[in-house]
């Protein structure tokens, strides 16, 4: 990863990284002279971005000591710029009701603000302070303390947020990700079978919504196969089609080759899902 990071700058030389740790640092310094030597090479230097952990727990600084470790070590290095600081909140991105999204906020964001404040008593500017999310959009924006916002699942959105974000205004965006389904089976008394299983949806987060039908409920019916059943779900017949909403929008569209991408009942573009199964 590093090598790949370090051939990046070559033909990208904004490209940034981000950091939580001084051995991160160590490491890429290597690599970096190593490909690019240690004296300039068309100025080429990757800009790192500190990671502070402000409440999520998976990685990033906890304090102020780990966040100038990190700092220091930065300006030992010719090939890498201190650019910033992130701080993400993922565990805030669907809780419920607005007021305890921006309390959460409000509060990693006091610890973000002491980091900031003591890396810039050393003489070293934080010119970036990104992070954010689509659940705490209102939040982020009136507590002010990033001047770069990380949205990304308000172009789709799902389930997990439509159910966290309600009525809220941050639940303003609407949904555009739908996965068809076509019935495959439809002589059972209260149920059809369709075509979109276990392997069409991220099953993380329950299972999908049906568009248009409120009172119809859809299930997971082995990996090939899913189970509409309710009320309406008689009127259904042999090949038709129904529409859901993913319940965790990231991981499915990893499922895809392709987005549909449709204005009202026309299709106006197919789009290749270039990240399909990049895990790496």
């Amino acid at each position: 990863t590093l090598t790949r990071i370090a051939a990046l700058v070559m033909s990208a030389p904004s490209t940034t990284v981000v950091v939580s740790h001084s051995t991160h640092l160590q490491l890429l310094g290597e690599v970096l002279s190593e490909l690019l030597g240690h004296r300039e090479h068309g100025g080429k230097s990757v800009g790192v971005v500190l990671d502070v952990d402000v409440g999520l727990g998976r990685s990033g600084v906890v304090n102020l000591a780990q966040a100038l470790d990190v700092v220091h070590e930065s300006r030992r290095h010719p090939r890498i710029h201190f650019a910033g600081i992130q701080a993400y909140g993922g565990h805030w991105q669907h809780q419920s009701g607005a007021s305890a999204r921006h309390d959460a906020v409000q509060l990693g964001m006091e610890l973000l603000s002491e980091i900031i404040e003591g890396v810039e008593a050393t003489g070293t500017a934080v010119e970036l302070r990104t992070g954010g999310g689509t659940g705490t959009i209102e939040a982020d924006l009136a507590v002010g303390v990033l001047n770069e916002l990380q949205p990304g699942s308000y172009l789709f959105m799902d389930d997990q947020y439509r159910s966290a974000l309600a009525d809220d205004v941050d639940g303003r965006f609407t949904p555009a990700l739908t996965i068809h389904a076509q019935v495959t089976s439809a002589y059972r008394n209260g149920w059809v079978t369709t075509d979109a299983g276990l392997k069409a949806f991220a099953t993380d987060a329950g299972n999908p919504s049906i568009v248009g039908r409120p009172v119809d409920i859809y299930a997971f019916y082995g990996d090939e196969q899913g189970m509409v059943r309710g009320p309406s779900a008689r009127s259904l017949r042999l090949h038709d089609r129904v529409q859901m909403l993913a319940p965790h929008c990231d991981p499915t569209i990893d499922r895809y080759d392709v987005l549909h991408v449709a204005r009202g009942d026309t299709l106006i573009g197919v789009v290749p899902v270039n990240a399909r199964g990049r895990s790496r």
